[in-house]
């Protein structure tokens, strides 16, 4: 993948969930609900309409 395509991703992702993708921290938590997505889209895994208080 070219550097500039992932600079572009990155800044659309911060974006978009308005964290900072660049800061690790974030970019697991943003990965991890990436993975989580792709599953549920698969049909691999289910929310549970658990919500954070």
């Amino acid at each position: 993948m070219h550097p500039n395509t992932v600079q572009y991703r990155l800044k659309r992702a911060t974006e978009i969930c308005g964290g900072d993708a660049t800061d690790t921290r974030e970019a697991y938590v943003l990965s991890t609900a990436i993975t989580l997505g792709r599953l549920r889209d698969a049909g691999l895994w289910r929310d549970n309409g658990f919500q954070q208080v």
